[in-house]
């Protein structure tokens, strides 16, 4: 995984993912990041948070740090997703925001395009280059999360190297983003 000025804890921008990944409607997931990140509905109007972000490289080395995630005014878009969606759509949907922030920040690869059911990854990175699954929870234990869906994309039909990005939005905030090895032909 690159190393780049987030990679030791930096800023995003919720409004930025658009910019960051134009192949995709990454639009979408700005009002669920704002209100799985607020405190409370008063800060959908404009606000900071930090992630705990555990980096793990393709050797398993962790590199641990904040990132900042900070938003404008939200207040009534994001009222409005709060009463469109079921709160686990919420969630999911703020997870892959964040993956829209992290990844190209950490990689220089850009989310361009959504897999097809049973592909085992949840978005294709650059020009088919590598695939991204992600997955967020609400208190669940994060760790196991993360070793499921590490499974279901080293698992993936290409043998594809990619990344996984799971985010707990419960208590304090906390993701896990590892960049995984293709797994050679016969096992792992």
């Amino acid at each position: 995984m690159a190393k780049s000025a987030s990679a030791r804890g930096g800023a995003h921008r919720v409004e930025d993912m658009g910019a960051l990944n134009p192949a995709i409607a990454a639009e979408a997931f700005e009002d669920p990041l704002v209100i799985r990140l607020a405190k409370n509905a008063d800060e959908y109007g404009g606000g900071r948070m930090a992630l705990s972000v555990d980096r793990r490289d393709v050797r398993g080395r962790s590199d641990s740090g904040n990132d900042e995630f900070e938003w404008g005014d939200h207040k009534e878009s994001a009222e409005k997703c709060g009463r469109t969606f079921q709160a686990h759509v919420v969630t999911e949907k703020a997870a892959i925001g964040v993956a829209c922030l992290l990844v190209p920040a950490d990689t220089g690869l850009a989310i361009t395009q959504v897999t097809r059911l049973g592909e085992k990854a949840d978005y294709w990175l650059g020009d088919m280059d590598a695939l991204v699954e992600v997955s967020g929870t609400q208190g669940d234990a994060l760790n196991r999360l993360y070793a499921r869906k590490r499974e279901q994309l080293l698992d993936n039909p290409y043998g594809k190297a990619g990344y996984v990005v799971v985010v707990d939005f419960e208590g304090k905030k906390k993701c896990i983003f590892s960049h995984e090895k293709r797994r050679k032909r016969g096992g792992s």
